[in-house]
C-alpha cells in the first residue's frame, strides 16, 4: 500500500466544503449563506476545512504519468478502482478540485480553479439539471471565468 499512499500523496488538496442543513443559523456576520438573494430562500453553510479532495478521473488535475500510475495498480490487482482509494468533495467547496459533471474541461493556461456552487436539495437549489457552478482565477492577469455543467 506504499504505492498508493505516494500517489495520493502526489495529488491530494485541501479544500473547505459548505455543508447544508443539520443545524440552526447563528445570524452572525460572520455566517455563510447560499440562496441569500431575491428568489431564493436563504439557507445557512457551515464550513468543514481542510477536507482531503482528489480530482475526479476523467475531470482534469491528474497528470497523464498520474493515470498511467494508477492504471498500473488496478491491473496489478493493489487497487480495484481509483474511486477506491481517492474521494472527490462535489458539493459547495472553496479549494480542492473541480467536481466536473462532464469530461474534458479546461479552463485555460494559467487559470486555477477557486469554488464551486452546487446544486443542493436541503437549499432548494437546482443549477440546471443537477448541476454545479465552477470558478477559476487566472493567476497572472487576475481575469475570472466561470463554467457551468450539469447531467
Amino acid at each position: 500500500m506504499q504505492e498508493v499512499d505516494k500517489i495520493k500523496q502526489k495529488i491530494v488538496k485541501k479544500a473547505t466544503v459548505f455543508e447544508t442543513g443539520g443545524f440552526k443559523p447563528e445570524y452572525t456576520s460572520t455566517e455563510s449563506w447560499i440562496g441569500k438573494v431575491y428568489l431564493l430562500k436563504p439557507f445557512p453553510l457551515r464550513p468543514q476545512p481542510t477536507r482531503d479532495d482528489y480530482p475526479v478521473w476523467d475531470g482534469g488535475g491528474l497528470t497523464r504519468e498520474m493515470e498511467v500510475e494508477i492504471l498500473e495498480l488496478e491491473r496489478s490487482g493493489i487497487i480495484e478502482s481509483y474511486y477506491d482509494i481517492t474521494e472527490n468533495q462535489y458539493g459547495h467547496k472553496l479549494g480542492g478540485y473541480p467536481s466536473f459533471c462532464q469530461p474534458g474541461v479546461y479552463f485555460g493556461d494559467n487559470f486555477e480553479f477557486v469554488f464551486q456552487i452546487a446544486s443542493d436539495d436541503k437549499a432548494r437549489l437546482n443549477i440546471v439539471d443537477s448541476g454545479t457552478m465552477y470558478f477559476a482565477k487566472n493567476a497572472i492577469t487576475g481575469e475570472w471565468i466561470f463554467y457551468c455543467d450539469f447531467y
